[in-house]
């Protein structure tokens, strides 16, 4: 059991940083956010949700007791989750949303 923990938050860990890619350089305000914010996506429907479910809520759960532990330098983590629905195309859009976001 604690190992299938283990695998579904590596697996989440490894759909964040997929959201994590190269996109445009963000604007600055000048004011510091009170927030991470951390763009998951992964095929919440379609063919293949299980898995895509199964990680996400492994990343929420991940999510919630980082936050619980008083978040990351302070800071709470918000997840801004979208779906994909296992089609490669709505995957390359989703991932561009969350660039751009």
């Amino acid at each position: 059991m604690k190992n299938k923990k283990i695998l579904m938050l590596m697996l989440a860990l490894v759909l964040m940083l997929t959201a994590c890619g190269g996109g445009k350089e963000a604007a600055t305000t000048g004011e510091d956010s009170d927030e991470i914010v951390i763009g998951v996506m992964g095929p919440l429907t379609g063919n293949v949700a299980i898995y895509g479910i199964a990680s996400t809520n492994g990343t929420k759960q991940a999510i919630d007791e980082i936050n619980a532990a008083g978040g990351i330098l302070g800071k709470q983590v918000r997840l801004v989750i979208e779906d994909e629905k296992g089609d490669t195309q709505e995957a390359v859009n989703v991932y561009n949303k969350i660039a751009e976001s």
